[in-house]
């Protein structure tokens, strides 16, 4: 038998605290994993008893064994890192998941797609939170022959949840208004994030997956339609990835060479370079040249000229997310509502 080391501290077990406290088994691992079966102040008590006694936790490696849960949540990503902690979208819809996964002692695994392909890592989370996807929809139909709960988010897939904003309609509004609210006589461009990167098409010609880049287009197109353009004339220019550098880098051409009167924007952050673009190039906006955007970002609405654009609640639309892959949530499908934010961008004519 091993002996105890002299100075050597008593290992601390679950049933040894739950002893201590008189309390069960159970509510000392709830204390640590589901706070919220306690009461405040009870596992306040287990907790400061455990602290006292060096008791970190149960094991997360012999519980998950032991339960075939880890409480881990893992959200894919359609981007690397550290894209998603510089977008301001990405990073509110983040923001809500781990709120939501704090307040029920789940923990959260950032995965980006390109790294989960065939590396296993899918053994490690309860559940899954699919933010965009690229191409088609291999990796998740992957993820569901797991077993394990999948939620979409801003595509959808037949018996999956999924959580979205409404974008077809509230780019449609915009667009139209932009449209009706630019004078005579002018040519509108599209500016768009890159179309080819996400145009996997099924036998019928379709694209496979409803993306937003897709539904975005497609509400600018019907309402140029509405308006009496002809949308297969009307330019449309593609931003590699949604930052203001690329869609400058883009746009400093587009500005020079054509001089349209309406950009319409996919996104804010390809609006915001947009503005920038035109400052640099002496255009007044919305004198010379009138913009929309769509996510309504704060800095777009603080700086001047105000953007015009709509606005997602991309926090709720993650804490929705989270509850969804949790099981809190047993909606099939969630909506959010975009509402436009007239801006100076592209004022009443």
């Amino acid at each position: 038998m091993a002996k105890q080391r002299t100075g050597e501290r008593p290992r601390v077990t679950l049933n040894h605290l739950a002893a201590r406290l008189k309390v069960s088994v159970t509510t000392v691992s709830n204390a640590f994993n589901r706070p919220d079966q306690l009461s405040t102040e009870l596992r306040e008590r287990v907790l400061a008893e455990a602290q006292l006694l060096g008791y970190d936790g149960p094991d997360a490696m012999a519980r998950g064994l032991r339960t075939g849960k880890t409480h881990i949540i893992g959200v894919v990503l359609t981007e690397d890192l550290a894209y998603s902690f510089d977008d301001p979208i990405a990073n509110r819809f983040l923001c809500g998941v781990a709120q939501v996964l704090d307040r029920h002692g789940h923990r959260l695994l950032l995965v980006p797609e390109r790294s989960l392909r065939g590396t296993g890592s899918e053994l490690m989370a309860d559940g899954f939170v699919v933010y965009g996807v690229e191409n088609d929809s291999s990796l998740v139909e992957r993820l569901r022959q797991r077993g394990k709960p999948v939620v979409t988010v801003d595509f959808e897939l037949p018996d999956l949840p999924c959580v979205r904003v409404e974008d077809r309609r509230a780019m449609h509004e915009l667009s139209r208004w932009a449209l009706d609210n630019t004078p005579a006589h002018f040519e509108p461009v599209i500016v768009s994030l890159r179309l080819e990167r996400w145009r996997s098409q099924g036998e019928d010609g379709k694209p496979k997956l409803e993306l937003m880049q897709h539904v975005r287009l497609d509400s600018i197109c019907s309402a140029l339609q509405e308006a009496g353009h002809d949308p297969e004339k009307v330019a449309i220019f593609d931003v590699e990835h949604n930052t203001q550098h690329h869609a400058e880098a883009v746009l400093e051409a587009v500005l020079q060479d054509r001089r349209p009167r309406l950009l319409l924007c996919m996104t804010d952050r390809i609006a915001l370079g947009a503005l920038t673009v035109a400052e640099r190039l002496g255009l007044s906006v919305p004198g010379d040249i009138r913009i929309i955007g769509f996510d309504g970002l704060e800095e777009g609405q603080r700086r001047s000229p105000q953007l015009t654009t709509v606005y997602q609640d991309s926090q709720r639309k993650g804490e929705l997310a989270a509850c969804m892959v949790l099981g809190l949530d047993r909606a099939p499908r969630r909506t959010l509502t975009g509402w436009s934010i007239y801006g100076e961008t592209c004022p009443p004519a």
